[in-house]
C-alpha cells in the first residue's frame, strides 16, 4: 500500500485529554443515495440512443442505487439475478408506483403507492440487502415514500443472488435520464481511523483514512462499511473512497463497525462486526489481506475471531503495544427487554499473532449501555475510550479496565463513538448522533449526522 506516512502523537497525557473542554465545531448530514464516486453507468438522450446500455451493469453486492428523471411515459429499473428480478416502476400518467418480484416468470406486486409523482420528477430506487426503497427529490431533499423488505424464503434473497456473481442492474422503459451505481449512505456512524500496528495514524498524501458505517434505509442489515479520506486539519472535508462488503455462507453482506490495521509489511488486518445478517447474534470477524482495500469496491472473506467471552460481541478495536496485541470490544449480555452491553478488553501473549488466543483482561461491570470502543494512544499510554448511553459521557479506561477519567465533550443523542485526532494546534473529536431520515417510513437505523468537536490546546 504505497504513498502512506505516519502521524506522530503528541505527548498529551490521559489527564490532559480528559481535561480538555471540547466544543462543537461543526455538524452536517452526510447523505448520498448514489455514491458520488461510484456511479457505474449513466444514460440520457444526449449520450446514448438505447437504455440497453445499462443491461450490462454487473454488481458485486446488493447495495445499489438508481437515480432517474421521469418523462411522461412509464419507466423503471430492475435488479436481476438467476431466475429472479425485482422491478420498480413509475407511471406518471396513472400516478402509481410498484415493486414487483418475479421468480421463474411468476410475477407479483409486493408493494405499491399512489404518490403524486409526475413527469419531470427526480426519483430514486435503493436496494440495500433485501430492502427496496423508493424516493422522491423535492427542492434538493430526498424523501422515502415506499419501502419493502423482501422475504428471502417466499420472495427473493438478493445477498444470495449476489453470491452467485450474477447480480445485474437494468433500466426499463423510457426515463429522461438514469444513473446507477453503489448505494452511498443515509448517514454515517461508528468512525475508526485506519492505523499502523503501533497506533499511529495511517495517512496517504497527507490525509487520514477512516472506516465508517454507511447507514442504510432501515435496520442494521441495510448498512455497510465505507472507507473515507479525511483532511486532518479540517475533518469536515471527508470523501468516500471505498465500499467494503463481506461474503459469508454464499451471501454478500454489509458487515460493519470495526477497524483496519496496516501491518509493517503493508498487509491489512480487518476486524469487523457481523451486523450484516443481524438476528440477535453478533460476533467479531477478521481477515488478513495483501490486497489494496482502502479504495474501490471489494468483497472480502472473513472468519470468526475467537474471543474469551460467551457473549455476543461487536465494535472491535486493535493495537500492538509493548510486544503484544490488545483488542477492545463490546460484549452484549442480553437483547431484551433492552440491549445490555459493556466495553471489554483482551490481550494476546507476547509475540503472538493478532488472531492467536486472547486472555480476558476485564470489562466495565457497572454500565449497561456502553459501546463505541476505540483504543487510543495518548502519549506513551494506551487507553480504551467508549461511550455510555445511560450516563451520557465518554469514559476512559486503563489497560486493567479501570475507569480512570472521562472526555469532557457534548453528548447529544444515540451512543456517539469518540474518535480523537490530535493535531499541533487542536484535538478533534469526530462522532455522530441519532438524527434519522424518513423515520415514519423507514423506522430505526437511518441515523448519523456527523458531529465534530474541537479543543484548543493551551500555550
Amino acid at each position: 500500500m504505497a504513498g502512506n506516512g505516519r502521524q506522530d502523537f503528541s505527548q498529551a497525557s490521559t489527564a490532559d485529554i480528559a481535561g480538555y473542554a471540547f466544543e462543537k465545531f461543526a455538524s452536517f448530514r452526510p447523505f448520498e443515495l448514489l455514491s458520488e464516486n461510484f456511479v457505474i453507468e449513466s444514460w440520457s438522450p444526449a449520450v446514448s440512443a438505447s437504455l440497453h446500455d445499462l443491461s450490462s451493469v454487473a454488481l458485486k453486492a446488493p447495495y445499489i442505487a438508481f437515480e432517474m428523471e421521469l418523462d411522461g411515459s412509464g419507466a423503471g429499473v430492475a435488479v436481476t439475478g438467476p431466475g429472479l428480478a425485482v422491478h420498480c416502476s413509475f407511471d406518471p400518467g396513472a400516478g402509481t408506483q410498484q415493486i414487483v418480484v418475479t421468480v421463474n416468470d411468476d410475477a407479483r406486486v409486493v408493494a405499491s403507492s399512489t404518490a403524486s409523482i409526475g413527469s419531470g420528477a427526480i426519483v430514486a430506487v435503493t436496494v440495500t440487502e433485501n430492502v427496496v426503497t423508493l424516493w422522491e427529490q423535492s427542492k434538493g431533499h430526498w424523501d422515502a415514500f415506499l419501502t419493502h423488505r423482501l422475504d428471502p424464503e417466499s420472495e427473493v434473497d438478493l445477498p444470495a443472488a449476489a453470491g452467485t456473481g450474477h447480480l445485474r442492474a437494468v433500466a426499463v422503459g423510457s426515463p429522461a435520464s438514469v444513473s446507477v451505481g453503489y448505494f452511498g449512505h443515509t448517514g454515517l456512524r461508528d468512525p475508526q481511523l485506519v492505523k499502523h500496528m503501533d497506533g499511529s495514524n495511517y495517512m496517504i498524501d497527507g490525509r487520514l483514512l477512516a472506516t465508517m458505517t454507511c447507514a442504510g434505509p432501515g435496520p442494521f442489515q441495510t448498512a455497510h462499511w465505507g472507507v473515507f479520506s479525511i483532511d486532518p486539519d479540517n475533518p469536515c472535508d471527508m470523501v468516500q473512497v471505498g465500499h467494503l462488503f463481506f461474503e459469508r455462507d454464499g451471501r454478500i453482506l454489509g458487515d460493519h463497525a470495526g477497524q483496519i490495521v496496516i501491518e509493517d509489511d503493508g498487509s491489512a488486518i480487518v476486524v469487523v462486526s457481523s451486523w450484516g445478517d443481524f438476528d440477535e447474534n453478533v460476533h467479531i470477524r477478521h481477515l488478513r489481506t495483501d490486497t489494496e482495500i482502502l479504495s474501490g469496491v471489494h468483497v472480502l472473506s472473513s472468519e470468526p475471531l475467537a474471543l474469551p467471552t460467551a457473549f455476543n460481541t461487536w465494535d472491535p478495536t486493535l493495537q500492538h503495544h509493548e510486544g503484544r496485541w490488545w483488542l477492545g470490544f463490546v460484549e452484549c449480555q442480553a437483547f431484551s427487554p433492552r440491549f445490555d452491553f459493556r466495553p471489554a478488553l483482551a490481550r494476546a501473549q507476547e509475540g503472538a499473532s493478532y488472531n492467536s488466543e486472547y486472555d480476558y483482561v476485564g470489562a466495565d461491570l457497572l454500565h449497561h449501555q456502553t459501546e463505541g470502543t476505540i483504543l487510543t494512544q495518548l502519549g506513551t499510554e494506551l487507553r480504551l475510550l467508549a461511550s455510555d448511553g445511560d450516563a451520557k459521557d465518554y469514559p476512559v479506561y486503563d489497560l486493567q479496565m479501570n475507569r480512570i477519567a472521562q472526555i469532557r465533550a457534548p453528548y447529544e443523542s444515540n451512543i456517539p463513538h469518540p474518535l480523537l485526532i490530535d493535531r499541533p494546534e487542536t484535538t478533534w473529536m469526530i462522532t455522530f448522533d441519532g438524527t434519522p431520515v424518513s423515520p415514519e417510513i423507514l423506522g430505526y437505523g437511518t441515523h448519523g449526522d456527523i458531529l465534530i468537536f474541537h479543543s484548543r490546546k493551551k500555550p
